[in-house]
């Protein structure tokens, strides 16, 4: 008997990519959104969806492909149909299965992750638009306390508790978030701050390891073209969110390290992106981490993503440590 589709792919997806009696098993393999592992003519592939509209989807397929020349990246499957494919407001892609080992944060392991990332960020396929990272118009200040709330929320149910230092830090810099964005805004233009297209979700979750070889990168779905020291200042605060094999926590400082000292050999950062280094941390920790704090309900009821969630909220006050040397 054929399993049944699941009702998160419509109807029409299903038949465009699949004839059902081909179809062995379909198991969801992530909580936060519609990705499945589907089992078709014995071969595993997975089904999920890429950024909309459908010309940013292509986009992001033909950079993966154009980046597997010099990368191990997953690319999408040639299934003999339009592949990835439009349906109402979203845009679905089918790529192969890729299996491997669990990341466990050897030094090896994040060795790898650092050279990858910096290869990823040495490379120079730029002919493919991605959808390029922009600062906010205007702050909305309610929305910062939205999230913050939200996060007040998830602390009392785990009975955790918020520092009088972490909430004064916190609320000072969500008044001062115009003023870094009005600086960041004008330096991220200078010639020398690189601009690269790159996953811009790069962390432990969306590499898989192999014995003998290096990391493949999967989902490059949410790829775009982002200042470098951006997407490093993200790396380094989520790598290990949402890696139940990974520590419960950023990196350490000697992970970093590792990690950092592989990145650095493949490129070179100007004097100005490393004098922009921690404010670029604060900037992704308070537009990318903090709406993550406050959105992942899930993940707060989970021992081990609540423990790096908390962790992360934490680390708000000790951003001047994650340093590096060049």
């Amino acid at each position: 008997m054929n399993p049944k589709k699941p009702k998160e792919i419509p109807s029409k997806i299903w038949k465009h990519f699949f004839e059902v009696d081909k179809v062995k098993s379909v198991v969801s393999i992530y909580s936060c959104s519609p990705v499945f592992k589907i089992n078709y003519n014995d071969t595993d592939y997975v089904l999920k969806q890429t950024r909309s509209p459908i010309q940013d989807g292509q986009s992001i397929i033909k950079w993966a492909q154009s980046l597997n020349s010099y990368i191990s990246i997953v690319t999408a499957s040639n299934f003999g149909v339009k592949n990835p494919i439009e349906y109402e407001e979203d845009v679905w892609v089918i790529y192969p299965f890729i299996s491997g080992v669990k990341y466990t944060a050897t030094h090896l392991q994040i060795k790898q992750a650092g050279e990858l990332l910096g290869k990823i960020h040495a490379s120079n396929f730029y002919n493919h638009k991605l959808p390029k990272f922009s600062f906010p118009d205007e702050v909305n200040y309610d929305s910062f306390l939205e999230d913050y709330e939200n996060i007040k929320i998830s602390l009392k149910k785990n009975q955790l508790k918020l520092s009088d230092q972490l909430d004064k830090q916190l609320l000072k810099s969500f008044h001062q978030f115009e003023s870094l964005v009005k600086k960041l805004s004008l330096l991220a233009n200078n010639k020398s701050v690189q601009w690269v297209n790159c996953t811009w979700d790069y962390k432990a979750n969306n590499l898989i390891y192999h014995r003998n070889k290096q990391p493949t990168l999967i989902d490059p779905d949410n790829g775009g073209h982002i200042p470098r020291i951006f997407d490093l200042a993200l790396c380094v605060l989520l790598f290990h969110n949402e890696c139940s094999s990974a520590p419960s926590q950023l990196f350490s400082k000697q992970q970093w390290q590792i990690f950092f000292n592989a990145y650095k050999k493949q490129i070179t950062l100007s004097d100005i992106e490393i004098s922009l280094w921690f404010d670029a941390l604060e900037f992704m920790f308070l537009d990318e981490a903090i709406w993550l704090l406050g959105n992942d309900d899930d993940g707060w009821k989970n021992k081990h993503q609540g423990q790096f969630l908390f962790r992360l909220l934490n680390e708000f006050l000790n951003l001047k440590d994650i340093t590096f040397d060049y």
